[in-house]
């Protein structure tokens, strides 16, 4: 069963929880970000979608592992961090591409949030609506919803 309560919450837990959950998925996301935009480069596909589901099913273990008992605040907190390994995965190869940026631009985490607050916008679903954009939200979901899972399983 699923803690709701507040009390339940322990110190260490919780600090295991944002170093499995948020920074590892942000670093993970860095390195496959990297991945699928040498992958583009050199063989003309990607698979950053694909291995977007590996990270969060693989976060969403790691997590799992810190804890006791589930509680919501370590499932949301997993779900931020899976869903913010997504917007780094999406957005590195295409400032990549684009810019020819250099490492320093990639750890700016400014970027990544401003992304996911366009993503998060339902205007921006609107006005810039594809078949493309429509998968890849779903693609996004289901793997957050997969990485989540495994947290509270």
């Amino acid at each position: 069963m699923l803690e709701k309560s507040l009390k339940a919450i322990r110190l260490k837990d919780l600090l295991f929880v944002i170093l499995y959950g948020v920074f590892l998925p942000t670093l993970l996301g860095i390195l496959v970000g990297l991945i699928d935009y040498f992958l583009r480069d050199a063989l003309n596909f990607t698979l950053g979608n694909i291995l977007f589901w590996g990270v969060a099913i693989f976060t969403g273990k790691w997590v799992r592992r810190q804890y006791e008992t589930p509680h919501l605040l370590y499932a949301i907190l997993a779900g931020i961090g899976i869903f913010f390994s997504a917007m780094i995965i999406h957005t590195i190869p295409v400032f990549y591409a684009l810019n020819g940026v250099g490492f320093q631009e990639i750890f700016d985490l400014r970027v990544y949030f401003s992304v996911m607050i366009l993503v998060m916008n339902p205007i921006s679903w609107i006005q810039n609506f594809s078949l493309d954009l429509a998968l890849w939200l779903l693609i996004l979901f289901v793997g957050t919803y997969l990485g989540v899972k495994r947290t509270i399983e």
